[in-house]
């Protein structure tokens, strides 16, 4: 018997962290569609062997809908030209918005980064979707000296998620360490050790968006 109950105990963590997330939500009761877009970070190809984060969860949630629209070198802008139709094609359950790295890079307007991340959200919402906006990691090498407009545009993200109370994925928190450069060979894109990590942030999100459905 004192074996039996020394084994439950063992397991009893493991069933635990099964069934929440790190914030004690249940996640979604039932199958759901979840759709992703954004650029190469999240629809990968950067490196041999190393698959976009979007297929990681496809893989551990093997009865869930993924659907990867994330497209290489997109802005947000490219993504409130798309997102329309393809909410209407779609119909998530979940949206994930994962953009601003390109924007950063490339010096595009801030103003228009939150017009275009806050008329995304506003679509997603008026389409019955629920949201995860995902932050913007922190750039190594020679592209850290973009990371000052990255943390602006952070800024403007963790604004549009408070004021339309929907869930954001902080994976930029993950990789504050001078360390966190080996985890991004090109600077800019994860390898697969921060692939999982970038993974296992967005989908507790997910598991918050949409607990209940």
């Amino acid at each position: 018997m004192k074996t039996k109950l020394i084994f439950f105990l063992h397991l009893l963590p493991v069933f635990l962290f099964v069934g929440c997330d790190s914030n004690g939500s249940s996640g979604p009761k039932n199958p759901i569609s979840v759709l992703v877009v954004g650029d190469s970070q999240s629809s990968g190809g950067s490196y041999a062997g190393v698959p976009p984060w979007p297929s990681l969860l496809k893989a551990e949630e093997p009865e869930w809908n993924v659907i990867n629209q994330a497209v290489r070198g997109e802005t947000s802008a490219g993504g409130r030209a798309r997102i329309g139709p393809a909410l209407r094609r779609h119909q998530p359950d979940v949206i994930v918005i994962m953009y601003g790295a390109n924007d950063a890079i490339q010096g595009r307007s801030e103003e228009n980064f939150r017009q275009n991340i806050s008329g995304m959200v506003a679509e997603a919402k008026a389409a019955g979707s629920r949201v995860v906006l995902v932050d913007i990691m922190p750039f190594f090498g020679s592209r850290a000296i973009f990371n000052g407009r990255v943390n602006r545009l952070n800024n403007h993200l963790n604004e549009i998620a408070s004021r339309e109370k929907v869930q954001l994925a902080r994976v930029s928190r993950e990789f504050r360490s001078a360390e966190s450069g080996n985890l991004f060979p090109d600077g800019l894109h994860p390898n697969l050790d921060a692939t999982r990590i970038i993974y296992v942030t967005i989908r507790e999100r997910i598991n918050s968006a949409a607990s209940g459905l």
